[in-house]
Order: structure tokens, then C-alpha cells, then sequence
């Protein structure tokens, strides 16, 4: 829980390759309802540090209908 007792949500980049990395929710709470959201605020987060990258492809990972990470390909 965080400071203002709201549970927290860790998503991270992870480089796994030159011009590929994952986005992904790395902790979640168990009751955590939109985990698409949090990826998507992620993947906006680091487009907007690397303005220059242009995303040629993604490729969502799925986990009980909802995306809980995404491929990017830049």
C-alpha cells in the first residue's frame, strides 16, 4: 500500500533486445480490475521519454481477456 493506503501497481519496460522491449505489470493487487489501463499509461510514459522511436509493431499478452503487457517493436 502506498501512503495515502491505495494499493500499488509496478508495470515495467524491460529492453529485451535492440529495437524491442516489454511493457508489462510486474505487481498488481489481487482485486486489480484494469490492468490494460495501467499498461497503456505505461506505453504512453515511454513513448513520450523517447520521442524519436517509431512503433512498427506490437504483439499484446493476454491473460484472462484483459492485456497485461505488450511487445513493442520500434
Amino acid at each position: 500500500m502506498n501512503g495515502n493506503g491505495q494499493n500499488e501497481i509496478k508495470v515495467d519496460v524491460h529492453q529485451l533486445a535492440e529495437g524491442w522491449v516489454m511493457i508489462g505489470i510486474d505487481k498488481a493487487p489481487p482485486n486489480e480490475t484494469r490492468p490494460s489501463y495501467w499498461v497503456n499509461q505505461a506505453l504512453i510514459d515511454w513513448l513520450r521519454q523517447n520521442p524519436t522511436y517509431r512503433v512498427r509493431c506490437t504483439a499484446p499478452i493476454v491473460a484472462s481477456g484483459e492485456t497485461v503487457a505488450i511487445h513493442v517493436w520500434y
